[in-house]
């Protein structure tokens, strides 16, 4: 699968087709995790954190083989003409 430095800006700024919203929880629980904070293992933050990076996961993975798609009708639209 494609790399982040192989993306265009244009790839980079691509939104995935399914947006998987967050909980306040998982919200909140990111934002702790940026600033540093750690949890202790299955706390309502814990599994927050978890949960959230599962959905973001999706949503990258969603991105990532849109991309290639896209780059793979590119190529099949060139070789064709």
């Amino acid at each position: 699968m494609i790399g982040f430095l192989e993306m265009t800006p244009e790839e980079l700024a691509a939104l995935p087709d399914t947006i998987v919203p967050l909980t306040a929880i998982e919200l909140r629980s990111v934002l702790l995790a940026l600033d540093g904070d750690t949890f202790a293992p299955d706390s309502i933050y814990d599994v927050g954190l978890r949960s959230a990076d599962d959905k973001l996961e999706q949503m990258l993975i969603e991105v990532r083989l849109k991309i290639n798609q896209g780059r793979r009708s590119q190529t099949a639209d060139a070789t064709g003409e």
